[in-house]
């Protein structure tokens, strides 16, 4: 049997992992870079070259210090784009965040936004089959939230699609309607929702889908919140 190696891919047009041994090719990336981070915040990176040009002459420690501190973010996103590990970045930080997470979840949504809108009365009467099915759904929907901790993949999930609803209250951008269109492309296999993905990706349709999550999940949390469901009891989420 032949022995296979994998090379590892890079995910920017015209670079391959060989390039990164090359200097010239280290020097146009490293432009790319650059360029990237002036369009997205020239402010920021005009300091950044200050000192990268100077080498810091005439800054004092701190000042150095902030100017790093700025740039590192970008770094990071720069690297994680360049080999193309979106998803498990997002895992990890997902993971490390996670009390954070779980605290504006249940303050923001259960609490203030769910448990105001669905009666004790209503939510006893929710048929949890069906909703129950869909909120496992979604969670393979959104492969860079880890699913081994159902209440942190619920919490990162709704306050995902909560950020989604604030951006298109005043118009739909396309970072929504890219969003959205991905996550309809995720669940087209999920029999549990054939009947309310919609069936073309214009606003008014991915709104309308939106709106269906939003108020599922409301149901849906409030209803198990209700039910004292055995599986959920010790979810800080319920812990009033």
């Amino acid at each position: 049997m032949e022995n296979q190696t994998t090379t590892l891919q890079l995910k920017l047009p015209n670079f391959n992992y060989y390039d990164l041994f090359k200097p010239e090719k280290l020097a146009d990336l490293t432009h790319l870079f650059f360029e990237d981070v002036k369009a997205k915040d020239p402010e920021m990176y005009q300091r950044f070259d200050e000192y990268r040009r100077t080498k810091g002459e005439g800054l004092n420690d701190i000042e150095i210090s902030n100017r790093l501190t700025e740039m590192a973010p970008y770094l990071s996103e720069f690297v994680v784009r360049l080999f193309g590990v979106e998803n498990e970045a997002n895992a990890h930080k997902i993971r490390a965040d996670k009390e954070q997470i779980i605290f504006t979840f249940k303050k923001e949504f259960f609490t203030r936004r769910a448990l105001k809108k669905v009666t004790k009365e209503a939510a006893l009467k929710v048929e949890l089959t069906t909703f129950d099915v869909q909120a496992n759904a979604l969670k393979k929907a959104f492969p860079e939230i880890p699913s081994e901790d159902d209440e942190l993949a619920i919490a990162a999930i709704v306050m995902e699609l909560v950020r989604l609803d604030i951006k298109c209250k005043s118009s739909f951008p396309d970072e929504v309607k890219e969003r959205l269109t991905v996550i309809c492309g995720n669940l087209k296999a999920e029999k549990s929702f054939q009947s309310v993905l919609p069936t073309t990706f214009d606003e008014a349709s991915l709104r309308k889908f939106l709106a269906y999550l939003l108020v599922m999940f409301e149901q849906w949390l409030v209803a198990h919140y209700y039910n004292e469901t055995k599986s959920m009891k010790d979810w800080v989420t319920f812990k009033q």
